[in-house]
């Protein structure tokens, strides 16, 4: 990973066009918060059944994110070896890792309380950089699947241990109103792309997604609370569509998959018309 660096700044810029042209206040609303839930759930062999050695040896986990950044992928393991009597052994393990970012809309909330105003756009925009197994070849993996709002604003940072042992999972997140915010799991090396809302550009030392958030502004228009809360729901299927809660173990295909992507530089850009 190369150097990188953030400087958070929360400007208003005011821009207008000669003969009473439309005006546009630019913010930047400061993230205040990150937030990293990591939820796992693991079956095991029965008594007296030995399974060794581990085949594939479990996965190493990730390491906490650090301050100012989040995590959001899978990682999923199955012990694939057999026992003496020559059943497939069912120890597996499935993580999950969410990543929330709490921005401070107060500046917002003043602006348009302040006088009536016509649009409420924006981006947001991140560095990333992700391990996934197996790597895509001549590319860039985005372990990301979506962008949601959180309906519960989170109340610390840092990493959020879940287990579904004790009726653990991520906060309960929506899609917005007006339509979801699928984001690619692949973007080519080499170019600037698009793919739906989002935009990858791969310089280094990290590559840069650059998102269309007005439609979880939209959502958070009609609220006016004082914080946004967005949600990096990880690409693959959760531990329940797995089916591990339950008892069934990771299918032994999934065996080594994992796609974890390291989140950081994030910034939101509001624009509001006049």
């Amino acid at each position: 990973m190369g150097r990188w660096f953030a400087v958070f700044t929360l400007v208003a810029v005011v821009l207008g066009c000669g003969g009473g042209g439309n005006k546009v206040t630019k913010l930047n609303p400061p993230a205040t918060m990150f937030t990293t839930f990591f939820l796992t759930s693991a079956t095991i062999d029965p008594d007296g059944n030995p399974c060794t050695p581990p085949t594939p040896p479990a996965p190493t986990i990730p390491a906490a994110p650090a301050a100012s950044r989040l995590l959001a992928g899978y990682q999923d393991w199955r012990n694939t070896t057999s026992s003496p009597g020559g059943d497939q052994c069912t120890s597996s393990i499935a993580k999950r890792w969410e990543g929330v970012v709490t921005f401070d809309m107060s500046s917002v909330v003043n602006d348009i309380n302040a006088t009536p105003f016509k649009t409420l756009t924006g981006t947001l925009t991140y560095h990333i950089n992700s391990n996934k197994v197996p790597q895509s070849p001549n590319g860039i993996d985005l372990c990301v699947a979506s962008l949601q709002r959180v309906m519960t604003i989170p109340t610390v940072s840092g990493l959020v241990s879940l287990n579904t042992l004790s009726g653990g999972n991520f906060p309960v997140t929506i899609t917005p109103n007006l339509g979801p915010l699928n984001l690619p799991g692949f973007a080519p090396a080499g170019s600037v792309t698009g793919s739906g809302p989002a935009s990858v550009n791969p310089a280094g030392p990290d590559p840069t997604v650059t998102v269309e958030a007005t439609l979880l502004l939209s959502d958070w228009d009609g609220t006016k609370e004082p914080s946004l809360a967005i949600a990096f729901v990880p690409q693959g299927p959760t531990v329940f569509q797995l089916g591990v809660p339950a008892g069934t173990p990771v299918p032994p295909n999934r065996s080594t998959a994992a796609c974890v992507s390291n989140i950081k530089d994030i910034a939101l850009s509001v624009n509001v018309g006049r």
